[in-house]
């Protein structure tokens, strides 16, 4: 059995890799996709359940996509390494991964995304947000390392402080965290677990946006000071 488990941070290369795990989905015989749906209500209890149970799937490769959802890896990490013991322990493969982004790249991408997105879409009016608002709402500090953490759990939980210890104990579940200007390197890590990986591929990027809105120096050095953790994510990455 081969697992292939992708925690998707936003604006972080996820739509892309969500694709990719339903091509290898469709390639590869006896293996099934299963997405984390983004109506909550049917998460409650499902997803430690599914983690649980993965054992029981008859299939030869499962591919796991987890974006919006109210677990976050804090959430479920001794499910998942249990379950990843277990797999492994029985001769299987258990690949999991996520992406992270150069903050300033980051936030760039987060603000002209939801500038340009349709305001009949889920994007509203209020949320055409600046990068003053951006670089001073406290929820929104270091936001990839507290979604790692906490994903869509509490807007209370974004509100508190975080340091890398709070972060290295997920981390260290991870196979791999990947930097998004080195996605290619994807391929390399699954030839040896699965077929069909470089027929699959595609180097197009999807969800794009212009980035005609552009971070001051002033403002990017504000913000840098403002998301310290998420930039010793970024850094991390390269050494995982």
């Amino acid at each position: 059995m081969n697992v292939i488990y992708y925690y998707h941070i936003p604006k972080c290369g996820g739509s892309f890799i969500r694709q990719y795990l339903n091509r290898l989905n469709d390639k590869n015989k006896n293996s099934i996709f299963i997405p984390y749906v983004n109506i909550f209500e049917h998460q409650y209890h499902t997803v430690p359940i599914i983690i649980k149970n993965i054992l029981d799937l008859k299939y030869n490769n499962i591919f796991i996509y987890h974006h919006h959802s109210p677990y976050g890896m804090r959430d479920i990490h001794d499910c998942l390494e249990e379950t990843k013991d277990k797999i492994i322990n029985s001769g299987g493969t258990f690949f999991l991964f996520t992406s992270v982004r150069e903050p300033t790249s980051y936030i760039t991408s987060h603000i002209n995304f939801i500038n340009n997105a349709p305001e009949t879409g889920p994007w509203p009016k209020e949320y055409r947000w600046s990068y003053d608002r951006a670089i001073n709402e406290k929820w929104f500090s270091n936001y990839q390392s507290k979604y790692l953490l906490y994903n869509h759990y509490s807007l209370e939980s974004y509100e508190k402080d975080i340091s890398p210890l709070d972060v290295k104990p997920e981390l260290q579940l991870f196979d791999k965290i990947y930097k998004t200007d080195n996605l290619n390197a994807i391929k390399n890590d699954l030839r040896n677990k699965i077929s069909n990986v470089d027929m699959c591929w595609k180097d197009e990027k999807i969800n794009t946006t212009d980035h005609k809105l552009l971070l001051s120096e002033e403002q990017k050095e504000a913000y840098l000071a403002n998301n310290q953790i998420d930039n010793w994510l970024y850094e991390t990455a390269a050494n995982l």
